[in-house]
């Protein structure tokens, strides 16, 4: 593990009729670790450890049972690890959740434990049937006030292997196709699409704008695309004060990051210090998260 740990926030999202998150967590907590494991797309996971005081605080792991490296030392060659049959490596990304807001940190993981996993396995484990889930990455308060007030003009994304997005409603797939066809037909490495008002007055569909930066956004965090760019300017304010504004989302999702080092063959040990970090990075963000997030504000 990386002596670097990152922790994104999120938001997530209910579809109407769904079981609330806290009643899934509650459920995971009461499982024996079999009836807690789910295949979420190519990737066996569970929650572990999960446990509740204001926050819900617990592991996500990811068991790879499949292109297992070996082991070796200084002085001898590859050997297998000689797992038994049905083990694997276990990834894992800690997490916290805090149900008044509905809002998650979640470890930086690019072994399969993104935001759309968690959201597959919260839908899985939901005790309603039919339940689906949303996780969001949460922008920078600035960018996130600048993105609410802005009278979009531009929207720029470039984009690597639009065949790997994932659309979530019919938007994201006409946006997705249209991507994958330029791609092919033009044969390029990238994509790149620049949507503008031009000299008209009117602006861009805001609503639709912001949608769509939050998918990219949720690519982006999955690793999904190669999204190299994702830009929004307009402007913002009244006839009487407008403002330009230009967002780099790329560089403006809200996290936190420590340099942490662990104990060897002690997974306790290393859970309790990265639990400990994000209970930090919530603290830290504490009074954004609530100003943004109220129950009865946006």
């Amino acid at each position: 593990m990386d002596r670097r740990v990152v922790a994104r926030f999120f938001r997530i999202e209910s579809e109407r009729g769904s079981a609330p998150v806290p009643e899934i967590l509650d459920r995971v907590m009461g499982l024996p670790l079999a009836s807690c494991f789910r295949t979420i797309g190519s990737y066996g996971v569970r929650m572990e450890r999960v446990e509740h005081r204001r926050l819900y605080f617990g592991d996500f792991v990811r068991l790879q049972t499949e292109n297992v490296p070996g082991a070796a030392g200084p002085g001898t060659q590859q050997r297998p690890l000689g797992l038994p049959n049905g083990h694997g490596l276990a990834h894992n990304a800690a997490f916290a959740y805090d149900p008044a807001l509905s809002i998650l940190a979640l470890q930086a993981n690019r072994n399969g434990l993104g935001p759309g996993t968690l959201a597959g396995y919260l839908a899985d484990m939901a005790p309603v049937a039919g339940s689906s889930y949303r996780v969001i990455p949460i922008l920078k308060s600035d960018a996130m006030r600048r993105l609410k007030e802005v009278r979009p003009s531009k929207l720029e994304v470039r984009v690597a292997a639009p065949d790997d997005l994932r659309p979530l409603d019919d938007d994201d797939s006409t946006v997705q196709q249209s991507l994958a066809n330029m791609k092919e037909v033009a044969g390029g490495k990238t994509v790149e699409i620049v949507v503008s008002s031009g000299r008209s007055r009117q602006p861009l569909r805001s609503g639709r704008v912001r949608r769509l930066v939050r998918w990219f956004a949720r690519e982006v965090e999955e690793g999904r695309g190669g999204i190299e760019k994702l830009k929004v300017s307009g402007v913002a304010g009244d006839d009487e004060e407008v403002a330009k504004v230009a967002l780099d989302l790329l560089k403006e999702v809200l996290q936190s990051s420590e340099e942490l080092t662990f104990p060897n063959n002690d997974m306790d040990g290393s859970y309790n210090i990265r639990k400990v970090f994000i209970r930090r990075a919530f603290q830290a963000h504490n009074e954004q998260l609530a100003s943004l997030f109220r129950r009865d504000g946006p």
